[in-house]
């Protein structure tokens, strides 16, 4: 919780504690100052933080103890009234007492989170684009028209303390208005997360301490938003990375343009889900919005668009990197001439059939479960009747699914035996690569998340990510991708076993 909802919770306390205490003198004496103080941090919290609705309790306390308070103390002592029973006033101070632990629980299990602080030297500055492909049209989006993509850059920046400090979440409530409906719930839900400041700083300069920087591209997953990934892209830019983070529209949460229009998921994902055909056709949209970026961030750098990033992105050491979905586009964008090396988190492929395994370097990072659930294919599982039930498809769907799954597995043996690596992470789930994992402390109960602590598996993650690049596009190795050591015990590495592909019992049947 945030600093003046600790005091304002804190302050509630004390006036129950009074209120609980037998009428004295003293308890007559300080009410009044508790419930002023309280009144106070009220004020100041409103003013600096922004009131949430996980906290009406104390909102609606504090106020009416100061004006009971200022009534008894213009009345006086000698005009009490009669004093209430109490067997009527215990069992209302109760149902008050637990009312503001009601309250205190849901701040706490429903925060305004706080995301890791980057461990880079670097000020980190952050602005976002609006660009328009007038080469494609749009095929996902039912409007259509031309491809338009929201990209939002992470870099680093020269120090100024005057400069505003961005949110996660810059369009705001349009945006988690947006994101709630697309999810179901009532935004009340996630509207805490408007609050959620970043560390970076808007529109900042760009730092002068290197001539150029590395960049690094980031796709977010498939019905998502790019702003969950804003913790990966923060330690990057502290470390002297260029990111630049694209979003795909009509296949996110929600997305706002800049003229306010708000986009909503239309892909349709139990179809891909069915179809590697349609799979691959959303993928080709979602790696051509990946190059269009790639040649725009060109554009700027060679001071075609003007922007302050001329000659400043060093475009001969170029990374990219992804999330589920994000991570399919990451390995599908690696035979560009301009991408160096490549980062897969928790991701299928996509586009491979067919097509010659990746040989530039690429990490295959996973959460444990999909690591499990792939190397199940790999040995040749037997699903039963039982369990196919429970994944609600049939014996004939999942055997097709089976098959891309294995060609799948293949592609990533192939890749592997150029020397890459696949890792996973012990105790985590799909959600366990993005900052979905900060938002609550139920998340893990709701299976969302897997059960290794969200900070924890963000500082891996962001660890790994960060040596992965520095090794490859800076030729600074620590060898931590290829041999986790004692510092991360719950990284497991798992090439070895992929390389070996699948085993003789699950060969796939002759095209």
């Amino acid at each position: 919780m945030r600093l003046f909802e600790i005091m304002l919770l804190s302050s509630n306390v004390l006036l129950l504690i009074l209120l609980f205490l037998p009428r004295t003198a003293l308890r007559r004496q300080a009410m009044l100052p508790v419930s002023g103080t309280a009144a106070a941090i009220l004020l100041i919290h409103f003013i600096v933080e922004g009131g949430r609705w996980q906290l009406l309790v104390p909102y609606l306390m504090t106020p009416a103890f100061l004006a009971v308070a200022i009534i008894r103390l213009v009345r006086g002592a000698s005009d009490r009234k009669s004093r209430v029973s109490a067997w009527i006033t215990l069992p209302l101070k109760s149902l008050l007492a637990l009312a503001l632990l009601a309250s205190a629980s849901l701040a706490v299990l429903l925060p305004v989170f706080s995301l890791p602080e980057p461990a880079g030297p670097y000020a980190i500055g952050t602005r976002i684009f609006h660009w328009v492909d007038t080469n494609r049209e749009e095929t996902i989006g039912a409007d259509g028209g031309k491809r338009e993509i929201m990209v939002q850059l992470w870099y680093p920046a020269k120090h100024d303390p005057k400069t505003e400090t961005a949110p996660l979440v810059p369009e705001g409530m349009e945006i988690l208005n947006a994101v709630a409906a697309e999810m179901q719930l009532p935004g009340q839900l996630i509207s805490q997360w408007q609050y959620v400041l970043t560390h970076s700083s808007l529109n900042a300069e760009l730092s002068g301490e290197q001539p150029s920087y590395p960049l690094i591209l980031l796709s977010h997953g498939m019905g998502t938003a790019r702003f969950l990934q804003t913790s990966q892209a923060e330690n990057l830019a502290s470390h002297g990375y260029i990111v630049a983070s694209v979003e795909h529209p009509y296949s996110t949460l929600a997305s706002v343009f800049p003229d306010g229009r708000v986009t909503h998921n239309e892909t349709d994902t139990a179809r891909m889900a069915k179809s590697a055909d349609f799979r691959d056709e959303i993928g080709s949209v979602w790696t051509e919005d990946m190059r269009f970026a790639l040649d725009q961030l060109e554009k700027m750098n060679s001071g075609q668009a003007e922007s302050g990033f001329t000659g400043r992105i060093d475009m001969s050491r170029v990374g990219v990197m992804g999330h589920s979905y994000g991570g399919g586009a990451s390995y599908d964008i690696m035979p560009d001439d301009r991408v160096d090396a490549g980062i897969g988190m928790d991701g299928t492929l996509y586009g491979f059939r067919g097509e010659a395994a990746v040989t530039k370097p690429f990490l295959f990072f996973y959460a444990e479960d999909t690591f499990n659930a792939y190397n199940e294919i790999r040995k040749g599982k037997s699903y039963t009747d039982a369990e196919i039930e429970r994944m609600g498809t049939t014996r004939e769907q999942l055997n097709e699914q089976l098959k891309l799954a294995e060609l799948e597995i293949q592609q990533i043996s192939q890749t592997l035996k150029s020397g890459n690596q696949l890792l996973y992470l012990d105790c985590s789930s799909h959600y366990n690569f993005t900052d979905l994992q900060l938002a609550s402390p139920l998340l893990p109960q709701l299976g969302f998340t897997g059960s290794i602590g969200g900070k924890r598996s963000t500082a891996i993650v962001n660890q790994v990510v960060l040596e992965f690049f520095n090794e490859h596009l800076l030729g600074r190795s620590s060898g931590l991708p290829e041999k986790p050591d004692s510092s991360y015990p719950e990284l497991r590495n798992g090439t070895s076993e992929f390389a070996e592909g699948l085993q003789e019992t699950n060969r796939l049947p002759k095209e």
